[in-house]
């Protein structure tokens, strides 16, 4: 399927003027039900380690440079619970312990990274990847792999607070050095997932994107301030490059959507006003908070919940036909 999107006019900053989207290859995938399959051989010998960051980790990042009591503060007055982050964070960290126990005690060259310094050179150099966490972790694992031919395998670190969708069971993540041993055994099977590939083509397309991650940490009581100053600038650049009568560029993001695109302005306020063409169709114009295209493993999860119907409204809806 291709999406083209043409943008009238509004105040996204990341998003220039036609933006394409289709599936390309799918990503090969280890998941629940994958144990029981004919033996196969694969090459396990160096494995990727992509490590989640806690909240507790992320809250230290936020709130850098206080001692641990004013964090703690800090906390309670957003109405979270100090010693609950704490409890996970442990959690969470005496499973990797136990991970990167079992690779060792099978003699497999391992490396451990996380989201800051997820690179492409650690990505090429690993057999395959495995991520930490949660699903969430997954996602990001997938995001970088650009064939098939590379592994993603997902163990949930902590099985108390996370489900695991796209994880390996509980008990397998628990009981990570005998999983790991029927990997090593073959004793398993693969699954392929479909993912989004995005093209650019406009303004600005080869800047280096955003990280909301990273925009939360940095920004965060002026978000409003700090768009207004970069569609100030991006209509700087634009005034310039009209000048120099600069041509339109075609630009591929380099990571790949596993559950979903979502479309939409900066300021989630705002309403878009864009044409829309799907399959090289005739454009049609369209207006609306933004648009969601997703994969099929992404249909159970935010499509499915902005999409879904609660038993009154099916109810209503019997009733009437």
């Amino acid at each position: 399927m291709n999406v083209i999107l043409n943008k009238l006019h509004g105040h996204i900053v990341s998003i220039p003027s036609f933006l394409s989207i289709n599936l390309p290859l799918n990503l090969r995938y280890f998941s629940k039900s994958s144990l029981n399959g004919s033996k196969i051989n694969f090459d396990f010998s160096k494995a990727l380690v992509l490590n989640k960051i806690t909240r507790y980790e992320f809250e230290k990042k936020r709130y850098l440079n206080i001692a641990e009591e004013k964090l703690k503060l800090k906390l309670q007055e957003r109405g979270s619970n100090y010693d609950r982050l704490i409890e996970h964070h442990n959690i969470h960290y005496r499973s990797l312990e136990r991970i990167l126990n079992a690779f060792k005690e099978k003699g497999i060259e391992t490396r451990v990274t996380q989201r800051y310094n997820y690179s492409y050179d650690d990505i090429n150099w690993a057999n395959c990847i495995f991520s930490a966490g949660g699903d969430g972790t997954f996602l990001l694992a997938s995001a970088k792999i650009k064939s098939n031919d590379k592994p993603v395998i997902g163990i949930n670190t902590d099985i108390t607070s996370s489900e695991g969708h796209l994880l390996l069971p509980k008990e397998q993540s628990v009981n990570f050095s005998q999983t790991l041993a029927k990997l090593l055994n073959g004793k398993f099977s693969w699954l392929y997932r479909a993912r989004i590939r995005i093209y650019l083509e406009g303004e600005n397309v080869d800047e280096q994107p955003i990280e909301l991650h990273d925009q939360v940490l940095k920004n965060l009581e002026h978000r409003y301030i700090e768009h207004m100053e970069e569609n100030r600038q991006t209509k700087l650049k634009r005034e310039a490059k009209n000048s120099k009568n600069s041509e339109s560029k075609l630009f591929r993001i380099p990571t790949l959507a596993l559950n979903e695109v979502f479309i939409g302005e900066a300021l989630s306020a705002r309403v878009s006003y864009y044409l829309m063409s799907i399959d090289d169709g005739p454009l049609f114009r369209q207006k609306s908070s933004g648009i969601i295209i997703c994969t099929g493993t992404g249909s159970t999860s935010w499509c499915y919940n902005i999409n879904k119907m609660s038993a009154q409204s099916v109810k209503r809806i019997i009733n009437l036909v």
